[in-house]
């Protein structure tokens, strides 16, 4: 791991740590969600539902879920900006998202989690092909 990709998971883990007790802006109920469509894109939101229920709304396949608040979410979205769909919450599975993604299921499951991985990894293949601009 380079110095740079380094610093980059060392602000993503401080992007999704517990809010401080006198931020209220970033506090609430709920889990941010990663979603894969089975096909290419992921998706990054909120909810205050399980996330079963959810994923069958979506008819997409859960990743995983992290606590967190919709200033959360949108913080991801801010970090991902360049790989969003449209103004869709859904994104193309590079390797800044899809790296992420895994140093978070190593973070959040003492000694990882295979289910997320395994769904990591297919995402990542998809995306290796990208249309032509």
């Amino acid at each position: 791991m380079t110095a740079t990709e380094s610093q980059s998971t060392v602000d993503l883990w401080e992007a999704v740590q517990p809010p401080l007790p006198d931020m209220p802006e970033v506090t609430g109920e709920g889990q941010v969600y990663f979603f894969w469509d089975g096909r290419l894109y992921i998706k990054i939101g909120w909810t205050a539902r399980p996330i079963k229920r959810r994923g069958g709304e979506l008819r997409a396949i859960p990743i995983m879920a992290i606590p967190g608040s919709r200033l959360l979410e949108k913080r991801l979205h801010r970090r991902y900006a360049a790989l969003r769909q449209g103004d869709s919450e859904w994104f193309w599975p590079d390797d800044l998202l899809i790296n992420d993604l895994f140093y978070l299921a190593g973070k959040i499951k003492p000694g990882g989690d295979e289910r997320a991985y395994k769904i990591l990894y297919a995402a990542r293949r998809a995306g290796q092909w990208r249309p032509a601009a």
